[in-house]
């Protein structure tokens, strides 16, 4: 899984633009509360439809270890995918 190559570049408009009408669509009818789990929301500048923002997050040792279970990836690639994500501080 952790060798899917895809181009980010090319999806990222319509997945960001897909996740965008479903909140308008939920907005007209009425909801006040949309939770969005987006991993690379201010990469994606998808922060400026969304009040507040609210970050949950873990150590660097427990960040790499899950990310090593869960894409069975080296330590290794699972630091560098860490690097290429903006700081949590």
């Amino acid at each position: 899984m952790y060798n899917l190559l895809f181009n980010f570049s090319l999806l990222a408009p319509h997945i960001s633009s897909g996740i965008f009408w479903e909140m308008a669509k939920l907005w007209i009818k009425g909801c006040k509360v949309i939770v969005l789990d987006i991993p690379l929301l201010f990469e994606t500048k998808m922060n400026r439809w969304t009040n507040p923002v609210i970050v949950v997050w873990v150590n660097p040792k427990t960040q790499i270890e899950r990310l090593m279970s869960r894409d069975r990836c080296s330590e290794e690639q699972a630091q560098n995918r860490i690097n290429a994500q903006l700081a949590l501080d």
